[in-house]
């Protein structure tokens, strides 16, 4: 049960994350989308979605990076 819920922490702030990436990613590159008619507004979310995850994994193997070099180099 710990194992479940320290798992679904970790997922949830990682899809935080990575809205919060692809939203910064996404933001004012298109009118389109920062239009505020709903099918905008849907496809944007998919698309935050969708870039954020990809870019979250990049900045998770950055950080795992940095994390690895960090304790090789003590």
């Amino acid at each position: 049960m710990e194992l479940i819920l320290s798992v679904l922490i970790v997922l949830a702030i990682y899809t935080f994350i990575a809205l919060k990436a692809g939203s910064a990613l996404l933001s004012y590159r298109s009118a389109w989308l920062d239009a505020p008619v709903m099918p905008n507004r849907l496809v944007k979310a998919v698309l935050c979605i969708i870039v954020g995850y990809i870019t979250a994994v990049f900045y998770l193997g950055w950080v795992f990076f940095k994390l690895i070099l960090k304790l090789t180099f003590r």
